[in-house]
């Protein structure tokens, strides 16, 4: 019997689509090393013969089908940058000091779409390669002692095993905890932070469909608002942390983490811009330690000033190759 394939093996590329849902090409043109915990699979569903005539099913039949999931990604100050793209819609790259800084805010309409392609180690020369895919959700989650995890989850049209890409990865340094400062603008509560959430919605319709073409699956598109919402688990400290969602105060949160020296006064850096209510900040007794307070809080457009924004600052002029 052959031996199974190896999670430490696995790597993720993905690459960018012209149109919607085109052939695979070329493939894959970035690739990451992922975290454990990814559920990328092909969704197929089936139905059975419905005639009468017997007490046993005759026939089972290969339905419409859809493939995606979620990939969690260790993120490092570049490699990301396409996904976000991907996940808001808008960017822009501009001259920083000594070196580049990217920007990515909420358009209306999102990009083409993506090929996604998964190595998971057997078969030993293929991959299992998505086309069509669009970002439905993106989670960033901060705890002590890890890494800036973030996890896309996709939607795409289709799969197939194919011809492996060749993997290079990207040598930016992870985004740790002791490089992270949260800062807050209008709120007057500090923000004292043990664990945090924030996850950008894309809602995007799953059951497109087209019947005469063979059931294929068409491209997504918005099927509600998008929404952008997190929570912070910190201590208890002052009546102010409490007061701000009492009194549904509106401000920003900034999140930023400063890495290595690129040159000059220029360093890898990634700000996180949310302008934010608080939607819920009750204290909690769990037991005779600190107090603690799970605030959870709701993204909004402020006028000219988006719900998130991200802002990279790498040695990257053009990540989109």
């Amino acid at each position: 019997m052959a031996a199974p394939g190896l999670g430490a093996n696995t790597w993720v590329g993905w690459g960018i689509e012209s149109s919607w849902g085109e052939a695979w090409g070329s493939g894959a043109t970035h690739f990451y090393k992922p975290a454990g915990g990814e559920d990328f699979k092909w969704n197929l569903t089936t139905f059975v013969d419905p005639s009468l005539g017997g007490a046993s099913i005759e026939e089972v039949i290969h339905g419409t089908s859809t493939v995606g999931g979620s990939v969690p990604l260790p993120a490092r100050y570049g490699g990301l940058e396409v996904l976000w793209e991907n996940l808001l819609g808008g960017a822009t790259t501009a001259v920083s000091g000594d070196g580049y800084l990217h920007t990515f805010t909420p358009a209306d309409a999102l990009p083409e779409g993506l090929k996604f392609e998964i190595c998971r180690d057997v078969p030993a020369t293929k991959s299992f390669q998505a086309i069509g895919c669009k970002i439905s959700k993106g989670v960033f989650s901060v705890q002590k002692n890890a890494p800036l995890m973030f996890t896309p989850t996709f939607l795409g049209k289709s799969e197939a095993l194919g011809t492996r890409g060749t993997p290079s990865y990207p040598t930016e340094a992870l985004m740790i905890p002791s490089q992270l400062a949260v800062t807050t603008g209008t709120f007057t509560g500090a923000v004292d932070v043990l664990s945090a959430t924030i996850e950008v919605s894309n809602p995007l319709t799953e059951e497109r469909f087209d019947l005469a073409d063979g059931g294929a699956f068409k491209e997504p598109q918005r099927s509600d608002k998008r929404t952008v919402t997190g929570t912070i688990e910190g201590e208890f400290s002052e009546e102010a942390q409490y007061n701000d969602w009492a009194n549904g105060v509106e401000g920003t949160i900034i999140w930023t983490w400063t890495g290595s020296l690129i040159g000059g006064t220029t360093y890898y850096k990634l700000v996180m811009t949310l302008s934010a209510v608080f939607t819920a900040r009750p204290p909690q007794v769990p037991d005779a330690g600190p107090v603690r307070m799970t605030a959870n809080f709701h993204g909004f457009l402020n006028g000219s000033t988006p719900e998130i924004k991200l802002e990279l600052t790498n040695n990257t002029s053009d990540y989109t190759p």
